[in-house]
């Protein structure tokens, strides 16, 4: 998060004085829409939140406002309202009182050493969410990153995302936000549905059976599925993490961990000088691919050349290889498949046309599956074993629906923990199982062609 300390002045009515909030660290900032930042007033710590939306900032601080109101109404634990007003650059602010010794549920949640710790943690989030739909509390934006605790006490935070229907929730209603909460569980936790569920429905008291909890299960994984393409688009925005910038000829998205102090121009201008003296991995006419080292940070240039007129119409009509390589690397992060980090994808137009573009990753200290196959020193137990963990890689991704596009022995990097997948662009999510039973069978064999002894490991995997 940004550091800085600077003053903000906040006047709460016409009968009393500004007061001054000195800002001590930016928690959040959403452009031109809100800005949320650690700061003291009066010698106290306080959350400062600044509505600076260009029509909406009144709409947003009034639903804010009435968030923390009705919920102290109800009996729920929310930050405490302090001071409210217009600040002297005419945007709208809200300080809260900052809740000390907590953690977001969130934090607890990347904390939890056990599948146990975690459902214990949902258990008792599930109860106090059942709380309030018994009250007719409803959480637009569910998830545990608006819950804070402080030991068995939750707090609800961003308080303008909650509607109040003035009666319980039924219980379709409940079950379809309950699923949403819970599709932060992935499918090897889904043991962990049942007795979250059960905690919910004991609080509410209702009966629950294991149909029920079918339901549920499958209600869940739909969420899911939505909530990650939904994160997935969003890496194309800026926000606190990423950085979208559209400056001359270039457009992309970086993460801003990757720009540091620099600006994505200096990176886009100073790239060309970077490749000539960098590394180079791959020279192709497809593509080019070179390890250089920038800011400190030690990275892989995947390079995607211009190969005429009808080749960049046709990128610049569906997107560029790098853009979908970004989306996919976003994808496999979210769904814990193990690939490089990306760190930035650049596109370089000529008028409207894409010429070439560029995707970037961190560099990962790995043998490729290629070399180790390729090594005679190397024995066939070890080989074999290697090969499975690639075949269980591909495995993951067919439970998930996906299939890599081109399993060539040099698209997989082995390090201590197993399989890494690179070379992302040709990544395809299936919403047809036949198709995708189709493509993940070819890949195997595309697999196996590298090597004869590999069918038998392959046609035991086959759909």
């Amino acid at each position: 998060m940004k550091e800085s300390t600077r003053s903000i002045w906040v006047l709460p009515g016409q009968s009393e004085s500004a007061q001054e909030i000195v800002i001590r660290r930016a928690l959040r900032i959403l452009p031109d829409t809100r800005e949320v930042s650690e700061a003291s007033w009066r010698d106290r710590e306080v959350v400062l939140k600044v509505f600076c939306h260009r029509w909406k900032a009144r709409y947003h601080y009034w639903r804010e406002l009435r968030g923390l109101r009705r919920l102290a109404e109800l009996g729920f634990r929310a930050p405490v309202l302090l001071l409210s007003g217009r600040t002297r650059q005419g945007h709208w602010a809200i300080v809260t009182d900052k809740i000390q010794e907590a953690s977001t549920g969130l934090e607890l949640w990347q904390q939890a050493k056990s599948l146990e710790e975690k459902i214990e943690l949902l258990s008792h989030l599930a109860r106090e969410l059942a709380r309030h739909h018994r009250k007719g509390v409803v959480q637009s934006d569910l998830h545990m990153g608006n819950f804070m605790l402080r030991g068995q006490t939750v707090f609800s935070l961003d308080v303008a995302q909650i509607s109040f229907k003035g009666r319980a929730l039924g219980r379709r209603a409940s079950v379809r936000d309950l699923a949403s909460f819970l599709s932060c569980l992935s499918e090897d936790k889904a043991c962990g549905i049942a007795p979250v569920a059960g905690a919910y429905a004991e609080e509410r008291q209702w009966p629950w059976s294991p149909q029920d909890t079918e339901a549920l299960t499958k209600r869940v994984y739909v969420i899911r599925r939505e909530v990650i393409r939904k994160l997935v688009r969003r890496s194309l925005r800026t926000s606190g993490r990423t950085l979208r910038f559209r400056e001359g000829r270039f457009r992309g998205v970086f993460e801003r961990s990757f720009l540091a102090e620099s600006s994505p121009s200096q990176f886009c201008e100073a790239l060309d000088a970077l490749l000539r003296q960098g590394g180079v991995l791959k020279n192709g006419k497809t593509c080019f691919v070179c390890r250089i080292v920038w800011n400190g940070h030690d990275v892989v240039v995947k390079r995607y050349n211009h190969k005429g007129f009808w080749h960049s119409l046709r990128h610049t009509l569906k997107g560029s290889r790098a853009r979908r390589s970004w989306l996919n690397a976003q994808l496999l992060g979210l769904l814990g498949i193990p690939t490089a980090q990306p760190l930035a994808y650049i596109d370089e137009c000529r008028g409207f046309m894409l010429w070439q573009s560029c995707f970037i990753t961190a560099f990962i200290q790995a043998r490729s599956l290629s070399h180790l196959m390729g090594d005679a020193q190397v024995v066939r137990s070890t080989k074999e074993m290697r090969s499975r963990q690639v075949l269980q890689l591909l495995d993951r991704l067919a439970d998930h629906r996906i299939t890599h596009g081109d399993t060539k022995h040099s698209n997989f990097l082995l390090d201590a923990d197993g399989a890494v997948l690179t070379d992302l662009d040709g990544m395809r999510v299936h919403r047809v199982y036949w198709t995708l039973r189709r493509r993940f069978n070819r890949e195997l064999m595309r697999f196996a062609r590298d090597c004869d002894w590999l069918e038998d490991h392959v046609k035991a995997r086959q759909r």
